[in-house]
C-alpha cells in the first residue's frame, strides 16, 4: 500500500504544477474512451490476479503450519515400521540410547481403515480413516502439556468394543458420543460405540499411515482397544 501511494506521488505532482500536461492527458482520454476502458480493466484484472496469488500462496502457507498443531503437535520424530514384530526392539533400542534432543517417547499401533455408519439406510462411510492403538496415560505425558495431545479429556485408553474418535470424522459421519460405527480392515468388519470424541490436534490427530498409503489428507484417527488390530488381521 504504502509502495503504491510512493510511485503514485511524481503522477500527482504532475496533475498539480503541470496544467498542459494534465490536459493533454484528460484530453486523450475523452477522445479515446474505449481504449481508456480497457486500461482500466487490464490494471483491474492484474490487481485482482496478484491478490488471488497471495491470498493462495498465503492460505497453503498456513495450512502447512497449521498441520504441525493438528497432526504432529509435540511430536517432533516418527520412527517408522511395517513389521509389528519388531516394534518392542526398537522401543527398547530408543530408551537404552535415545537420540540427542530427544526426552519421550511412545507407542503408536495403526493401519488404514474405512469408517462407516451403522444405519441401514443411507449409511455414510469414511474411506481416510485409520485404527490407531495407543496409551492414553501415556499419551497426556506425551510432552510439555497435555492439552496439545488432543487426550487431555480423553478418558482412559478404549477397551472392548469402545472407540474414541477425532472430531473430523466425527463431522464426516454425522455421528456423536453413544453412536455406533462400523470398521473395516483387513477385509474384516467389527461395529464399536463412540465413548468419547477428541479434537483433531496433536497425537489425536496423528496417524502414521498417511505416508504408506499416500493419502492427500490426513487419515481420520479411531483410537480402539490394544489388541483390537491384531485380532481383525488375524480374523479372530
Amino acid at each position: 500500500m504504502v509502495l503504491a501511494f510512493l510511485l503514485l506521488i511524481p503522477v500527482l505532482v504532475d496533475i498539480v504544477s503541470r496544467p498542459s500536461f494534465r490536459s493533454l492527458a484528460f484530453r486523450n482520454i475523452s477522445r479515446r474512451k474505449g481504449e481508456a476502458v480497457l486500461v482500466i480493466l487490464g490494471g483491474l484484472l492484474g490487481t485482482a490476479i496478484i491478490t488471488a496469488a497471495f491470498i493462495v500462496g498465503d492460505t497453503i502457507d498456513a495450512s502447512f503450519r497449521d498441520s504441525a498443531r493438528t497432526n504432529l503437535g509435540p511430536a517432533d520424530v516418527a520412527l517408522r515400521s511395517t513389521d509389528p514384530a519388531k516394534i518392542d526392539a526398537v522401543e527398547q533400542a530408543l530408551r537404552a540410547a535415545p537420540p540427542p534432543g530427544v526426552d519421550g517417547t511412545i507407542r503408536l499401533l495403526s493401519t488404514p481403515a474405512v469408517a462407516a455408519t451403522t444405519a441401514a439406510s443411507a449409511r455414510v462411510a469414511e474411506p481416510h480413516a485409520a485404527l490407531v492403538e495407543a496409551d492414553f496415560d501415556a499419551a497426556r505425558r506425551f510432552g510439555a502439556d497435555p492439552a496439545i495431545t488432543g487426550f487431555a479429556d480423553a478418558g482412559a485408553t478404549p477397551s472392548g468394543e469402545e472407540a474414541v474418535i477425532n472430531d473430523k470424522l466425527a463431522a464426516s459421519l454425522g455421528v456423536r458420543t453413544g453412536d455406533r460405527i462400523e470398521l473395516f480392515a483387513y477385509g474384516a468388519s467389527r461395529t464399536f460405540t463412540v465413548r468419547t470424541v477428541v479434537p483433531e490436534i496433536g497425537l489425536a490427530g496423528y496417524a502414521a499411515v498417511r505416508e504408506l498409503t499416500f493419502s492427500p489428507v490426513p487419515p481420520r484417527s479411531v483410537f480402539v482397544a490394544p489388541g483390537t488390530i491384531a485380532s481383525m488381521a488375524s480374523g479372530t
